[in-house]
């Protein structure tokens, strides 16, 4: 059965392609090493494996994800070493239990969710240091439509001031709001953080 990638310890690299690798925005396994990377989804080696100067990838099965990259079903591929999916993938075939297939959303939230990360420096420490619920908190005031954040809360226990105001829990130049669709992957990578630092906090 193919299951979701742990992707938490990926590394990026920008070195030029070589033997296997080549750099990109997606989440992949090494089949040298096995060890997770950056990289361009058709690459099969990290950038250290590769500049090492092994050509010959060690034994290795991929945990399949599948991509679906426009939605449709007409081509469904490997997140993580670019295989095409078998032809049970394709309308027409019934299984019980379903393949597991990325969709374009999802691709988003992952990759919003590493941005987070990688960009703006909101890793483990920093979120593990945040105020209990606070990345939650921020996950609903993206996911309020607009026209409801400003609502007055007088009446709601939060005293005067917007929806916003009373659940933001940053200061305000955090707040970046955008086109519907940015705000709700925002949320949901939010919330996947949340949720990660509630089980870090259970070990």
């Amino acid at each position: 059965m193919s299951t979701k990638f742990d992707f938490t310890n990926a590394v990026s690299d920008q070195r030029e392609a070589k033997d296997g690798w080549c750099k990109g925005g997606y989440t992949c396994v090494c089949s040298r090493c096995h060890k997770s990377y950056f990289g361009d989804k058709r690459s099969w080696s990290c950038a250290d494996c590769a500049y090492e100067g092994s050509n010959e990838p060690a034994s290795y099965e991929c945990k399949h994800v599948w991509y679906d990259p426009t939605g449709t079903g007409s081509n469904i591929f490997c997140r993580h070493c670019a295989e095409p999916a078998p032809a049970s993938f394709y309308p027409g075939f019934t299984s019980s239990e379903p393949p597991l297939v990325l969709s374009v959303a999802e691709d988003a939230v992952i990759a919003e969710r590493r941005r987070q990360v990688e960009v703006e420096g909101f890793d483990d420490r920093h979120d593990d240091a945040a105020k209990s619920n606070a990345m939650a908190l921020a996950a609903a005031v993206y996911a309020i439509p607009d026209h409801y954040r400003y609502l007055d809360c007088e009446g709601f226990g939060g005293g005067r001031g917007s929806i916003r105001r009373m659940l933001w829990p940053w200061d305000d130049g955090w707040f970046k709001p955008g086109d519907r669709r940015r705000e709700l992957v925002k949320a949901a990578a939010l919330i996947i953080a949340e949720i990660e630092a509630i089980d870090r906090a259970k070990k």
